[in-house]
């Protein structure tokens, strides 16, 4: 999803955009603003994420790269 020109020049950030900085998957953004770890803003059915609440967030939380290393199958 594209983010809307009016939104893009509020600064505000897509859920993809941040799914991307911090190399996780956008479903996983999505559940920290569900689980109100993320504040975002509501603007029809776009949520868009200030900057600053992003950097709030990884500073809250301590978060540096959220993904996890892949765990490996053991072969049966």
């Amino acid at each position: 999803m594209t983010v809307p020109k009016a939104l893009a020049d509020d600064g505000l950030l897509s859920t993809a955009e941040v799914a991307k900085k911090l190399d996780v998957h956008r479903s996983t953004v999505w559940l920290w603003i569900k689980r109100k770890m993320l504040p975002s803003e509501k603007r029809g059915s776009f949520h868009g994420i200030k900057p600053s609440a992003l950097k709030d967030f990884l500073s809250m939380y301590d978060i540096e790269n959220a993904k996890r290393p892949k765990r490996k199958r053991s072969k049966s």
